[in-house]
């Protein structure tokens, strides 16, 4: 079944030991699956918004007997495990605004983990796939069809490659300390790449949010040629420019494994256009334990012993998944707080049957007030180039406006709905628009502008460490 929304989600692409005895990669691509998974978990609790009614739709569980568990029930549970699953996590140092945030990760990005891509090299704990290279094997600045696609390493990512379209991705290393992104050929040693400039902002953010540790300083960042060393058959200069610079790119014909079929290293002008850096994450390939960190308190960068690679490294790995797409989250109408409504597994079971515009959350405002404020965040962003709210008559928008069957990607209708003509944008009020942007996002080096009201600490809570813009709206 193709979801009517489905294809509006962006793809991420992460992966870990490529070489086989780099080890930092895995464990943190396992460690923040884990995290994200549980996160999303508790936001989903309880699975219906209200308590059950006398007539709900709502079809029963049965126990390991067989038995029908009641309604009421069910529901009880659910909140009850909810609550310990959100405490559980704030006493590892993820607070409910965290929690919301991995959950929307969740909810709102495909997001594809190869965690060990080279898993023989990774069961020995040796660097190659049976003393073959696999970051020399991809379709891109090589000299002979036969030097490419030779192990399953660089065939499973190619396939992946050929059946998503990736902006974004990130490839886990280790032997030094480095953000590096392109160029890495020695085609184009000395060269800037296009997207230099964008390329060397986000690897900048990677640095900051993932920052050091004890003994160990943030990441270093700049171009593979520059930080690390050229390759010719490198995955992460094919992933970014194996669709535009097809001089580059030559259909490989292996040996190995009975060949691979040539057809799948020809490529079409899109699949192939991923900012794709590779992280060196560790000077060692294995550092000892006593280097990793812990799972307390995973998003926060200190000095002590709850930090350490693998804690740095899903930070870094969450802001990728973050800036693949910017989104809006309405946080407060005339002062009213809002939580953000984007909640994993919601569909219309959650909401007992009934349309999601009913039950979407619903702010009433007197008659008299002639204009309302609204206020909200944005996200997945550096520069915030413009920023706009959609206003329209609620009685024109559909009943379903999510698709029935997943319940979280807009519906055909609701798309279809918003470009009438009775829609309208309001732009932020609040803003500057200095250097022509109308703020910048919490990844931005100078930090998030414009900020929620200076002095009040509870506002300031409230919008976190994201930009808080304003409009009025006609009412």
């Amino acid at each position: 079944h193709q979801k009517s929304g489905w294809k509006y989600l962006p793809d991420v692409f992460l992966s870990g030991a490529v070489h086989g005895n780099e080890r930092v990669g895995p464990t943190a691509l396992m460690e923040m699956a884990e995290l994200l998974l549980e996160a999303a978990y508790c936001e989903s609790l309880p699975r219906t918004r209200y308590r059950p009614q006398p007539g709900s739709t709502r079809k029963p569980l049965h126990d390991s007997n067989g038995e029908e568990v009641p309604l009421e029930y069910q529901w009880k549970e659910e909140v009850m495990t909810g609550k310990m699953c959100r405490d559980g996590l704030v006493e590892r140092g993820v607070t409910a605004p965290n929690r919301q945030w991995l959950a929307r990760l969740v909810s709102t990005r495909r997001t594809v983990i190869i965690p060990t891509a080279n898993a023989l090299g990774y069961f020995r704990n040796t660097r190659e796939e049976d003393h073959i290279d696999p970051n020399r094997d991809f379709p891109f600045d090589v000299q002979k069809p036969t030097d490419c696609m030779q192990t399953i390493a660089g065939r499973s990512i190619n396939e992946l490659f050929r059946s998503h379209l990736f902006p974004i991705g990130l490839t886990f290393h280790g032997g030094m300390e480095v953000v590096a992104y392109e160029w890495g050929a020695p085609t184009y040693y000395r060269k800037d790449s296009p997207g230099q400039n964008a390329q060397e902002q986000i690897a900048g953010a990677y640095s900051r949010y993932a920052n050091g540790f004890r003994n160990h300083v943030a990441y270093d960042f700049g171009t593979m040629n520059d930080k690390v060393y050229y390759v010719r058959g490198g995955m992460e200069d094919w992933a970014f420019a194996g669709s535009w610079d097809p001089d580059r790119v030559m259909p490989c014909q292996p040996t190995t494994f009975g060949g691979y079929d040539t057809a799948k290293t020809k490529y079409n002008n899109s699949t192939l256009r991923a900012f794709n850096m590779l992280v060196e994450t560790s000077d060692i390939k294995e550092p000892p334990q006593n280097q990793l960190g812990k799972r307390t308190m995973p998003l926060e960068s200190s000095n002590d012993e709850n930090n350490g690679h693998i804690a740095r490294n899903i930070r870094l790995a969450l802001l990728a998944m973050d800036v693949v797409e910017p989104y809006v989250s309405i946080r407060t109408v005339e002062d009213i707080k809002l939580d953000d409504d984007v909640v994993p597994a919601v569909n219309l079971r959650r909401y007992d049957g009934k349309s999601h515009r009913e039950l979407s959350p619903t702010v009433w405002v007197p008659h008299t007030l002639p204009k309302t404020t609204i206020s909200w965040t944005v996200g997945g962003s550096f520069e915030i180039d413009e920023t706009e709210i959609l206003v329209g008559p609620w009685d024109l928008l559909p009943s379903s406006l999510a698709d029935v069957k997943d319940g979280l990607y807009p519906s055909t209708d609701m798309i279809e709905s918003l470009v009438r003509s009775e829609f309208t944008t309001v732009s932020a009020s609040n803003v500057n628009m200095k250097q022509g942007i109308m703020g910048t996002s919490r990844w931005h080096k100078d930090g998030p502008a414009p900020r929620s009201r200076q002095g009040d600490q509870d506002d300031e809570n409230w919008f976190g460490p994201y930009p808080s813009f304003t409009a009025e709206i006609d009412t």
